[in-house]
């Protein structure tokens, strides 16, 4: 299996490589979280803020 292998789920493991896209997009692209957002495959901005508060406990800026 999958978890067994990796040790968390294909889905958790999706979120934090997206996660960790937009963090880095964030390096070049600051302030634009919507477009960040669009860019990683968030359905809007609050849906990215939500991951980042779920998987950093900080909200997008704060990390940035």
């Amino acid at each position: 299996k999958f978890s067994d292998a990796i040790g968390i789920g294909p889905k958790t493991l999706s979120r934090i490589v997206r996660f960790n896209r937009a963090l880095s997009l964030s390096k070049h692209q600051l302030d634009d979280w919507a477009g960040i957002a669009a860019d990683c495959g968030y359905a809007d901005q609050a849906h990215l803020v939500r991951e980042f508060r779920d998987l950093a406990g900080e909200t997008p800026t704060a990390l940035a």
